[in-house]
């Protein structure tokens, strides 16, 4: 009572009881800031969508994913001080649903040793969505003869500059970057590809000077790159100086097949070309056959992914989602005489 005779000590030809009376009901009608924080689901369909692996062609509301994301973003880092990109979120996103469905399928199956276990696939996937599911699985092995859909690689070459950003015109690096697509063509041209067509992608590597943080940014306006390096820089690193010189270490120019179906598809992103990096096609006549590497550098770099802190914070946004994102599969044992289908999606 007293707060409500604080609060309207100016309300006239009111009494004390009327005016508490309308701070109670104000308060019971307020909305429930548990509830309105709850956090909306992440849709796996749409981080794959954000990683460039959007096969059915649906326009996914990214931008509602990276706020879910975000949060993430902010939660991981105030717990560890240290910085998640919206793609390496998706993608853990994506690793936990997988891990989920996984362990529902092998309860519905009896185990099987994994060093004769192949992962069998009929119908058109991509190898990251394969090499995900085989990881899930700890198998090592991928029979895909017939329906894996390789995306075609993009060529990309460099060179080194080092240069001070605010010292770098734009005419300076148009005339470097026209030097190294040459280079990249030429690459296309040897094995008889047809440049009719062809995407480029400028991308540059930035970083403070004296300082080990690199950022990776399409190429833009000179005036615009210092504020957008700044920008990115505070996000992910939780510091900024405008007052620190910028330097430009490298120009990466990408030549890639444009995608005429699908012009607004992310490309694919680095996070994906890693994991499926560790999947060699088999030696000899097995068409089709994929084998998991073990390249430690590689596992270092996912090291983030396997955080239980991390693994906690998707928890309450990765809900039981419909399988669609399951590729089909069956699983085999190569060591005896007749294959036997031990799970099936």
């Amino acid at each position: 009572m007293l707060f409500a005779k604080r609060d309207l000590k100016d309300a006239s030809g009111r009494s004390l009881s009327q005016r508490f009376a309308d701070q109670v009901g104000r308060y019971l009608t307020a909305p429930n800031d548990n509830q309105s924080r709850l956090p909306m689901p992440i849709e796996i369909p749409a981080c794959f969508a954000l990683l460039g692996e959007n096969t059915d062609n649906v326009d996914y509301d990214l931008e509602s994913l990276r706020q879910s994301t975000q949060q993430i973003i902010n939660d991981y880092h105030q717990k560890t001080e240290r910085w998640l990109s919206h793609e390496q979120v998706s993608l853990a996103a994506i690793w936990q649903d997988t891990k989920r469905q996984v362990t529902t399928l092998q309860e519905r199956s009896k185990p099987q040793p994994i060093s004769s276990t192949i992962l069998n696939h009929s119908h058109p996937s991509s190898l990251f969505r394969l090499a995900l599911l085989a990881d899930a699985l700890h198998i090592k092995h991928i029979n895909a003869s017939g329906g894996l859909t390789e995306p075609v690689k993009p060529h990309a070459c460099s060179r080194t500059l080092n240069l001070p950003l605010d010292e770098t015109s734009m005419t300076e690096l148009e005339g470097i970057g026209r030097e190294i697509r040459q280079e990249c063509e030429k690459s296309y041209t040897k094995q008889g590809v047809d440049l009719e067509g062809m995407q480029t992608c400028w991308r540059l590597k930035l970083r403070y000077q004296n300082c080990n943080n690199v950022l990776t940014l399409k190429c833009m306006p000179i005036e615009m790159l210092r504020e957008v390096f700044e920008a990115e820089h505070l996000q992910k690193f939780g510091m900024a100086d405008e007052n620190q010189a910028v330097i430009i270490d490298e120009l990466i120019i990408e030549v890639c097949i444009a995608d005429a179906s699908s012009p607004n598809t992310p490309k694919t992103s680095v996070y994906t070309e890693q994991w499926t990096s560790q999947w060699q096609p088999a030696e000899g006549n097995q068409t089709g056959h994929w084998l998991k590497q073990n390249n430690p550098l590689i596992q270092h770099q996912f090291s983030w992914l396997y955080c239980p802190i991390l693994e906690d914070l998707l928890a309450n946004f990765v809900t039981n989602q419909p399988d669609s994102t399951m590729p089909d599969f069956f699983l085999t044992n190569h060591q005896k005489d007749v294959d036997e289908v031990v799970i099936r999606n």
